[in-house]
């Protein structure tokens, strides 16, 4: 018991074997500095919590345009996809201001790198509405936008980078991402040095952040700022540490800090598509894959059935989730259509031109790229109607990416198909689901009966009852049987002659008439 008395008073006295002037000399370096104290806004009045803001560029002769797009939950593809087509509809639309209604714990900082160019893409006035939170990735977002206003009870801070599961990213990596962040915020927000360091206090805990003899960040910690603490003003002339002002409403910020009551305001709602578009962007070439099989198999028997409507279905999904993704428009839509229609023609209509099968096989493949287009309206003035269109060349090699990995899967699946799934009554069943008048198969393993009955011998003739691409129905001595064509494809009534057997079905070719 004695020993743990003389420990307690060890630790107790420690202080006095200390250097002299070493507790002093740490208490001093923050106490040196006045507190960072946040103002009053009980007492404030609306004047004085949303200031005039000076030199606005705004239209007299109309109502001001606003769009207001929801920040909302974890920062991810939902949130990049709601934005990028809002910010697209609002430019086409005219819209003057894009507010960001802001409600964010963070989230992945590669999507909040991509949402940073989103943004830079806006002509017009873009503003941050903290309401209520602008946690880490929001922060970072909010600082790049020309405009950030607080709700009463906003907090904005905490930004710095860890991984993906929560845990702390290594040293060296973390600084690579605070110098590239640095830049990015940088070259975004030139003409505001305050905001660039309270980022910077945000972002980096080994920053010390003192402003006209204020220590508003100490060394060892992350920034977070209160409403009150964001508004408060610094240097000569002074200027808000961040926050242009705190407001209600996003209408009050326009009424008070703006000057205008004149404005039409669309709101951009968040729906399940998002959520399902950022679902299928990991199955993209995976759908791709398995929509190209169908496709293939489904023109290889004699009718049109449940794999193409799936096949077609599958690559429709794909090209749908990128349109929500805010992607291509229906251009893409419109060249699958024609390329199916195209290929459709080649297959039942004009068997063997093969332009129209090259053609439409080259629109499929074209709309399957240009769905990951990346197209943004060219506006000259905020508020204008569009001249013209650009496109984001990198998208369409993301595209190019994702169908060559399609194309790899679809070989794969193919190869297997061909190799094993014949023999499968399952198979059969479905490649032929709504074929009517089809007769028993030629029995699995190249038997010469089937439901007891022989085979027609090796140059027996017939017809083509069933057009074979290449497999279809042929009927020999008032019998009707499978038959695979053995070079290219037969069209209805066309004379056959049996050349040979396979696993199930009879090999013909066509008959020349002497």
């Amino acid at each position: 018991m004695s020993r743990f008395v003389f420990l307690i008073l060890f630790y107790l006295s420690f202080g006095s074997f200390l250097p002299a002037g070493f507790a002093e000399e740490a208490e001093d370096e923050t106490s040196k500095y006045e507190d960072f104290v946040g103002l009053d806004i009980s007492k404030m009045s609306k004047e004085e919590l949303i200031p005039r803001l000076e030199g606005l560029n705004l239209p007299d002769d109309r109502p001001l345009q606003v769009a207001v797009i929801p920040v909302r939950d974890e920062i991810g593809n939902p949130v990049l996809f709601l934005l990028r087509r809002s910010i697209k509809e609002a430019m086409a639309n005219g819209a003057d201001v894009a507010v960001l209604d802001m409600d964010t714990p963070g989230g992945r900082l590669d999507i909040t790198l991509e949402i940073m160019e989103v943004l830079n893409e806006f002509p017009g006035i873009t503003m941050t509405y903290i309401n209520d939170e602008a946690i880490s990735a929001g922060a970072i977002i909010s600082s790049v936008t020309d405009y950030i206003y607080f709700a009463p009870l906003g907090i904005m801070g905490a930004a710095a980078a860890v991984a993906s599961t929560g845990q702390e990213i290594p040293e060296t990596m973390q600084a690579k991402i605070k110098s590239y962040l640095d830049a990015r915020i940088e070259s975004y927000a030139q003409d505001k040095q305050l905001r660039n360091s309270v980022i910077k206090a945000m972002m980096d805990k080994e920053y010390e952040f003192v402003e006209d003899n204020i220590l508003i960040s100490p060394k060892g910690e992350l920034l977070s700022l209160t409403a009150s603490k964001a508004i408060v003003p610094f240097g000569d002339p002074p200027q808000p540490l961040v926050s242009d002002g705190i407001a209600e409403s996003i209408e009050e910020i326009f009424e008070y800090g703006f000057g205008v009551t004149d404005t039409v305001i669309t709101r951009y709602e968040a729906s399940w598509s998002e959520e399902f578009a950022a679902f299928l962007e990991w199955l993209t070439p995976v759908l791709f894959g398995i929509g190209i099989v169908m496709l293939v198999v489904e023109l290889k028997t004699p009718a049109f059935g449940l794999l193409g409507l799936l096949g077609i279905g599958l690559i429709l999904i794909a090209v749908f989730g990128h349109n929500v993704a805010g992607l291509a428009g229906f251009e893409a839509i419109i060249l699958l259509v024609v390329g199916f229609a195209m290929i459709a023609i080649e297959a039942f209509v004009l068997p063997g031109t093969f332009i129209f099968g090259i053609l439409g096989v080259l629109c499929v493949l074209g709309g399957m790229v240009w769905s990951f287009a990346d197209v943004w309206p060219v506006v000259p003035e905020p508020g204008q109607e569009p001249v013209d269109w650009k496109l984001n060349t990198e998208s369409l090699e993301v595209g190019i990416v994702n169908l060559a990995i399609g194309i790899v899967i679809a070989i794969v699946v193919l190869w297997a198909v061909w190799k094993y799934l014949p023999h499968s009554p399952l198979f059969r069943k479905v490649v032929h689901h709504g074929h009517s008048g089809s007769p028993s198969p030629v029995v699995s393993g190249g038997g010469r009966y089937v439901d007891g009955a022989s085979l027609p011998d090796i140059g027996a003739s017939g017809i083509v009852i069933s057009d074979l691409h290449p497999l279809g129905i042929v009927e020999i001595d008032g019998k009707r049987y499978e038959a695979t064509t053995s070079v290219g494809d037969l069209r209805k009534g066309a004379a056959i002659q049996v050349v040979g057997y396979k696993s199930y079905s009879l090999l013909v070719d066509k008959k020349e008439l002497r």
